[in-house]
This record gives C-alpha cells, sequence and structure tokens, in this order.
C-alpha cells in the first residue's frame, strides 16, 4: 500500500505537525519549512555578502540556512521517526521563481531554495518539491535556460542527501512544467539529473490537459509520462480532485471523488504496484464534516480504493460523502 498523507500546518511549532499527522494515522506528510508567503534569504557563509554564490555542496546542513533553531530541528526529526512514519516532504516557498526573468528575483530565488535544501535535510525530509516557475513575459526557452541554471546552482550547494523535485503545474499565465516534455528537458539538461525528480500533482496533470478521469485515461497518461520522463523519476504523488475541466489550466483543489476527475484514476494509482512504496500526500480543502477532519475522510476513502482489486476497465459507482468545510479552499495548502 502507498504511504499515504497531507500537507499540514508548523504553525505553533514543527512537532505539531507530526502531532497532527499522528493522529490521523498518516504514513508520511508535507509540510512548508516557514510561511510560504515570506522570504526566507539568508546569506551564504563565506558569500561575501554576494546572494546566491555559494560554496560547493555540502555533505549536511548549515545552521545558518535554517528557518527554525537547529534544536527544533531535532526534536522534529526524533518525533516523526519515534511516529514509524516516512521521511517527510518539503514544499519550497510559493514566492520562488527559478525562471524569472528579473536578475535580483532569480538570484533571490536561487539562495532561498538552497536555505530550503538545508532546512529539509536538517529535518530529514527525503527532497524539497518547487514548482519550475514563471518567465512571466519574457520567452519561455529563456525561462527554461533560467530553471536550468537555477537548478545547477542549487544543487551545487544543497546538501548531498536531499533530492530537487519539480512538481507538474496546471500551467497556469506562462507557468514551466505543464508539459512532460518540459519536465524532461529540464532533467536532461541539469548538471546533475541523478539528484531530481518529479512530483505528479493529479490535479495539475488534469488541468494542463492529460486525461484521467477513466482507468483507461489514467494507464494512458501514465504510459506517456513513463516514455518522456520515466516512472523511475517519480518520487511522490499529489492527490488532488479538480474543480476545473479537463485542459482549464486552473490549479483549484477538490476533495477526492468530488471534482472532475473522479474516483477511477485515484484508485488506479492507489492500486498499482508501481508506487506501493511511494509517498501520497492530500492538497485538498482543510475544515471539517460533522467534526470530522476533512484530512481523514478523504484519507479513510484512499484507503479503501487501496484494499481493493480493480479490474483495467473498472469504473466506480459510489461518490465519497459531501464534504462541507469551513471555507472556501485555496488552490494551494496554507501554512
Amino acid at each position: 500500500m502507498p504511504w499515504f498523507g497531507a500537507h499540514l500546518s508548523i504553525a505553533g511549532g514543527l512537532c505539531n505537525a507530526v502531532e497532527a499527522a499522528s493522529r490521523l494515522r498518516m504514513d508520511v506528510f508535507q509540510i512548508f519549512t516557514h510561511s510560504p508567503t515570506r522570504w526566507h534569504v539568508p546569506e551564504a557563509p563565506g558569500s561575501n555578502g554576494r546572494r546566491g554564490r555559494m560554496r560547493p555542496r555540502a555533505k549536511s546542513f548549515v545552521a545558518d540556512f535554517l528557518p527554525f533553531a537547529p534544536e527544533e530541528a531535532e526534536r522534529f526529526r526524533l518525533a516523526w521517526q519515534k511516529a514509524g512514519m516516512q521521511p517527510p516532504v518539503v514544499h519550497a516557498s510559493y514566492l520562488i521563481n527559478l525562471a524569472s526573468p528579473q536578475p535580483d528575483l532569480w538570484e533571490k530565488s536561487v539562495a532561498a531554495m538552497i536555505a530550503e535544501m538545508h532546512a529539509a535535510a536538517a529535518l530529514g525530509a527525503f527532497g524539497v518539491i518547487v514548482h519550475p516557475g514563471s518567465p512571466t513575459t519574457d520567452d519561455e526557452t529563456a525561462g527554461m535556460r533560467r530553471v536550468v541554471g537555477a537548478i545547477n546552482r542549487i544543487l551545487g550547494a544543497a546538501p548531498n542527501n536531499v533530492r530537487l523535485v519539480l512538481e507538474t503545474t496546471a500551467g497556469q499565465g506562462a507557468s514551466l512544467g505543464r508539459s512532460f516534455e518540459q519536465l524532461a528537458q529540464l532533467i536532461n539538461q541539469s548538471s546533475h539529473p541523478q539528484r531530481l525528480a518529479v512530483c505528479f500533482d493529479t490535479a495539475h496533470v488534469f488541468a494542463a490537459g492529460y486525461p484521467l478521469k477513466t482507468t483507461d485515461d489514467c494507464r494512458q497518461t501514465l504510459d506517456r509520462f513513463q516514455r518522456i520522463v520515466g516512472l523511475d523519476r517519480l518520487a511522490v504523488f499529489h492527490l488532488n480532485d479538480s474543480r476545473e475541466p479537463l485542459g482549464s489550466r486552473k490549479d483549484r483543489h477538490e476533495h477526492i471523488g468530488r471534482g472532475k476527475i473522479g474516483c477511477a484514476a485515484f484508485r488506479t494509482l492507489v492500486t498499482d504496484p508501481r508506487f506501493s512504496h511511494l509517498p501520497m500526500c492530500l492538497e485538498t480543502p482543510k475544515g471539517e464534516e460533522k467534526g470530522v477532519d476533512c484530512d481523514e475522510w478523504n484519507l479513510r476513502l484512499l484507503r479503501q480504493m487501496a484494499k481493493q482489486i480493480v479490474s483495467p476497465k473498472a469504473v466506480p459507482r459510489q461518490r465519497p460523502p459531501l464534504l462541507r468545510t469551513r471555507s472556501t479552499s485555496p488552490r494551494h495548502p496554507t501554512d
């Protein structure tokens, strides 16, 4: 069975996320290392004030890069290990834009990502998920070159034991990472391809135009991913249904089975033996239904699906219970 979990808040302290994950019987969980709407860009030790020009890759984290105390990181690492969980997943700040045509913003983004990688190493996380970025009004080809350059700089200064995970995107605006071809190009042109992986976000892939609604759709899309990127590059799934239709290029997450994707794709993914030891994290809307946490509802549904044997042509007939959330769903989880 895959490792099921969700994105969790670190409000009040890192260990609060571990407690929440334990309460919901998660196998793994995802966090931000700090508020995703604020910059954390420390100066590199020995950088002489030149942001991002950092020394060669370190074998372990550097405390000066951390947005929290090393002692808190140690307590967090011991807590998730004691709970018997898999290494957590870190999601990078949304402010980071590795494709930016603005030199200052690009340098700031690179420096922030290096700090994220050191923070992940301190927490014992296996990798950091990041959106490739957007060239905004600039040329897409130039934007791709800047992302490759950023990746090389980041991995040249980050700890060896942390992977950089590129997330599939919905393709809003000029966002890169909306096609499998773009992801493959970024990986193949990098100087560190062995340290790069991919996060497959179901809502993003669907919004970008890849069909997932039926079991056959899902398998054909996975086959295409295998041909272009390679399933060996998959490191984590974001399991999200979509409020928007196929090819909308709008990033709007919905509860499992309650959106335009439906249950078949998720049933196919969670029963595929190739993904039986991969993290599958929810980024679905937060809230409660009759006093029950919505993450618990969604996790329960996924676990039920994972226990079922599905034929290639099976189409689910049941819909999950209606979930009433406390607030409107954000495009992404918030801290």
